[in-house]
């Protein structure tokens, strides 16, 4: 019986590029916070003042009326890079992950040395299944930042999609050299390292993972997966208990500690966790209590 993987991925963006932020007061006149200084009304139409406006609209969530200002900003200042790159941020977050992609492209076109605009492509472009293309922005990511734990993560990802599970181990190994506390690294690190046979080490990292989150989702499922293939059927059970204490609707720790108890043979707790497997949804635990629990079957 196969023991399914869970593989974490993120679809994480950098933060929007931040202009000084800037209000109206009922006086008419624009004040910066931090500087106090007096701005005159007629500046408003900068291009700035619609790329900090879109800013605050996008933190509101209202993103729709936020690229509507970026718009704007483009209008007046065709080079800003800022209201390219936020516009980007703001379509990616509506889910036009196209329209992202160009403006990321023009934000790189004016300013070519901004690794998070890289990034973020590389990011839009993974969510559509371009990996070769994203490989190709995190590549240059990198480049501009050899030390962007992020990307290498993020390629990491890309490359663990592709199948290339040694180069994906060695780019969580960077992330993780950058940032020894990078859980979803050791998370990914240890399905890498499960491809590629190494299961023990698999479940050092995952145990590295719960050390830095003891509720990371996911986590005890998977290492009770490990030990469930190196026979350690007992250890599989206490993860998938601990898995379930976790997530009482985790319907695959149900299925999987009841194969660990059968292979131990505790058939009535077997039954009990594929009638519960069942329950949530598992329609293959239904087989196995038809010809192994029939009494318990109604």
């Amino acid at each position: 019986m196969i023991m399914p993987k869970i593989n974490a991925s993120t679809s994480q963006l950098k933060a929007k590029k931040v202009l000084k932020p800037l209000l109206f007061i009922a006086s008419g006149v624009l004040v910066a916070n931090t500087l106090g200084i007096a701005i005159p009304k007629a500046k408003a139409e900068r291009a700035d003042f619609y790329v900090e406006r879109g800013i605050n609209k996008a933190n509101t969530g209202d993103y729709e009326s936020a690229i509507s200002d970026y718009d704007k900003a483009i209008e007046i200042n065709p080079k800003s890079a800022e209201a390219f790159y936020n516009r980007a941020y703001d379509k990616a977050k509506t889910g036009d992950l196209k329209g992202a992609i160009e403006d990321y492209g023009k934000a790189i076109k004016i300013t070519p040395t901004d690794a998070d605009a890289f990034y973020n492509r590389g990011n839009a472009k993974s969510h559509l299944k371009d990996y070769l293309s994203s490989l190709q922005d995190y590549n240059q990511a990198l480049k501009i930042n050899p030390n962007y734990a992020d990307a290498y993560y993020r390629r990491g990802n890309v490359k663990s999609h592709l199948k290339d599970y040694q180069a994906s181990l060695d780019d969580y190994n960077q992330a993780i050299r950058i940032n020894p506390n990078y859980i979803n690294a050791y998370y990914n690190r240890a399905y890498a390292k499960d491809e590629l046979k190494d299961l023990q080490g698999a479940i050092e990292d995952y145990n590295k993972a719960i050390e830095i989150n003891p509720k990371h989702i996911n986590v005890y499922y998977n290492r009770g997966s490990m030990k469930f293939k190196l026979k350690d059927y007992q250890g599989a059970i206490n993860d998938y208990n601990l898995a379930i204490e976790n997530n009482s609707e985790n319907k695959k720790a149900y299925l999987n500690r009841g194969i660990s108890k059968e292979k131990l043979l505790d058939i009535q707790g077997a039954c009990s966790d594929w009638m519960k497997a069942s329950s949530l949804g598992i329609k293959r635990a239904d087989e196995w209590i038809k010809n192994q629990c029939p009494r318990r079957k109604e």
